[in-house]
C-alpha cells in the first residue's frame, strides 16, 4: 500500500528533527563538560578570600607598589646639577635653582630678563627633548620654569618599572630562590610570587630594603661642628654624620654611585676588619679616575644610604606609605693617587653588613622604592 507523498515528507521531517535535537543535546553536553572542566577547582586556588590560578606557586604572593613620584624627583636631581653646570660653562649667571614638592619641575632665577632669555635659548638647545621652558613671574629679577615633558615622564616611569623588575629578579636569584615569578601589573605595580618563601617577614627583608653608595668630596674649607651648632651651610655643601656621630661637610656633587659598580664582594682588609672589594664598570672607572686625578691630596668620603619602606593601614582602611632613609659616612680617606677599576672599601661595622651591602650592590639599587601593599602565603598545590 503506497503512502501518500504528504505522509512521507512528515515522517522525514520528524526523523531529521529528532536527529537535530539529539545532536544539539550532544554538543550542549560537550560544552557543559568543557565549562565544568575549565571552572573546576583544579584550575584555581582560593586563599584568604582571593582567587589565584594554579600557575601561582605555593609560597609567598606579594603585590608591590612603585613610588614613581620619589623616583622622578631623584631623576630631577640629576638635571639639577646638569642645568647649573651647563649655565656655568656658558658663563650665564643665575641666582639659584628652586625645587618644589611637585616632582616634575623646578625654577631657575636670574637678576635680569636678558640673562633669563639667554639661558632659555641655551637650555632649549641642550634639553629640548626632556623639558619645556616657560617664563615665570618674579618679585625681583626674572625666573625660568623647566618642566619635564609628558613623553619624558611616561618613558621614565616605564624605565623605572623595568629597572625595578630586573633588580628584584637579580636580588631573588642571588638568594638562590628558583622558579620565582616577577612581572609588572598596570603602570606602577609589580607582582611577585616566591614558591620557596613561607614567611612574609623574610619577603619584606628582600623587597622593603635597598642600599647604595655615593662617593663625594669633603668640604674642608668650613668647620662642620660650627655648622652643626647653627652656622650657615656653605653653598654647594651638605651636612652629614660619620658613624662616630661627628658632623662632616660633603660637597653636593656626587662623583660616583653604586650603579657604576660592576661587582662587589665582602672580605677583610689588612687588619682583618670587614671590607668590600669593588670592581667598577667602564663608565665608573672613567668617572673615579677623573675625579681622583684632579683631587689628589683631598679627602673623599663614602656615603652609605639605606632605604626602608613600610605600609600602615589607617582606621579608614586607606594605606599610608612610609620611607625611612638612613645616611651615614662610613669611610673618609685622603686621595693619594688616581684610583682605577678596582679598590677596597673599609669602615663596615660587621661581616654581615659587608655581605648584605655587597649583595645589594651586585643586584643593583632599585630605581624607586617599593611598598608591599598585599602579601599572602598560598598553601594550595600548583599543577
Amino acid at each position: 500500500m503506497n503512502r501518500s507523498p504528504a505522509l512521507k515528507y512528515i515522517l522525514t521531517a520528524v526523523v531529521l528533527g529528532s536527529l537535530f535535537i539529539f545532536a544539539m543535546k550532544y554538543f550542549a553536553q560537550l560544552s557543559i563538560q568543557e565549562i565544568k572542566e575549565a571552572d573546576s577547582p583544579s584550575e584555581v586556588v582560593i586563599e584568604n578570600g582571593k582567587i589565584y590560578p594554579t600557575d601561582v606557586p605555593k609560597g609567598a604572593y606579594l603585590l608591590l607598589d612603585v613610588d614613581m613620584e620619589f623616583a622622578i624627583s631623584r631623576f630631577l636631581d640629576i638635571y639639577h646639577y646638569g642645568f647649573l653646570k651647563h649655565l656655568h660653562d656658558k658663563e650665564i649667571k643665575n641666582t639659584g635653582l628652586r625645587r618644589f614638592r611637585s616632582p616634575d619641575h623646578f625654577v631657575i632665577e636670574f637678576k635680569t630678563a636678558e640673562l633669563r632669555d639667554l639661558a632659555r635659548e641655551n637650555l632649549k638647545q641642550a634639553y629640548s627633548n626632556q623639558f619645556k621652558f616657560t617664563d615665570e613671574k618674579a618679585d625681583k629679577g626674572a625666573s625660568l620654569k623647566a618642566t619635564l615633558t609628558k613623553e619624558t615622564i611616561i618613558a621614565t616611569r616605564q624605565q623605572i618599572l623595568e629597572k625595578n623588575i630586573t633588580v628584584l629578579r637579580n636580588r631573588v636569584r642571588e638568594l638562590g630562590i628558583t622558579k620565582s615569578i616577577i612581572k609588572k601589573q598596570g603602570l606602577n605595580q609589580i607582582v611577585v610570587q616566591l614558591p620557596s618563601i613561607q614567611d612574609p617577614t623574610q619577603a619584606k627583608e628582600i623587597f622593603a630594603t635597598s642600599s647604595t653608595l655615593e662617593f663625594r668630596l669633603v668640604n674642608e674649607e668650613a668647620d662642620a661642628f660650627k655648622v652643626q651648632a647653627g652656622g650657615i651651610v656653605p653653598r654647594g655643601a651638605k651636612l652629614y654624620k660619620e658613624r662616630s656621630g661627628s658632623p662632616i661637610l660633603l660637597k653636593r656633587h656626587v662623583l660616583l654611585t653604586g650603579k657604576n659598580i660592576a661587582r662587589a664582594s665582602a672580605g677583610f682588609d689588612t687588619i682583618q676588619q670587614p671590607s668590600i672589594n669593588i670592581t667598577l664598570d667602564k663608565e665608573g672607572t672613567k668617572l673615579i679616575a677623573n675625579a681622583t686625578r684632579t683631587n689628589v691630596a683631598k679627602l673623599i668620603a663614602i656615603v652609605l644610604i639605606v632605604y626602608k619602606t613600610d605600609v600602615k593601614k589607617l582606621e579608614n582602611g586607606s594605606l599610608k606609605k612610609e620611607i625611612t632613609t638612613t645616611t651615614q659616612v662610613i669611610s673618609v680617606a685622603r686621595i693619594q693617587e688616581e684610583l682605577g677599576k678596582r679598590f677596597q672599601i673599609t669602615g663596615l661595622e660587621s661581616r654581615k653588613e659587608a655581605y648584605d651591602l655587597a649583595q645589594s650592590l651586585n643586584t643593583g639599587a632599585l630605581a624607586a622604592p617599593v611598598y608591599i601593599i598585599e602579601e599572602h602565603i598560598i598553601s594550595g598545590e600548583a599543577k
